[in-house]
């Protein structure tokens, strides 16, 4: 025979164990999807600070390539009339 089947109220004990053990699971998953989302929303903000750092970065690099170009046709034109900046 089943125990519950002796002694009824030792399955309604069980039983609200087991609820209460089953409401102490679930409140932890919601705090892990709670976490879960504030992961992630930090994660897609260091995402775009990221991609912010590059494209300044690419700013800076093809400005600075385009001013060493600038400066080395400069540098050419007035080497040959002597100019000090050059020299």
């Amino acid at each position: 025979m089943a125990p519950g089947a002796l002694n009824p109220q030792s399955s309604v004990v069980a039983d609200a164990n087991e609820l209460k053990d089953l409401q102490s699971w679930l409140k932890e998953v919601e705090g892990a999807e709670s976490l879960m989302t504030e992961l992630e929303a930090k994660a897609e903000s260091l995402e775009a600070k990221v991609d912010a750092l590059l494209a300044d970065m690419e700013r800076i690099e093809q400005e600075k390539s385009s001013n060493g170009s600038i400066e080395t046709e400069e540098k050419n034109k007035f080497c040959a009339y002597g100019s000090s900046k050059y020299k």
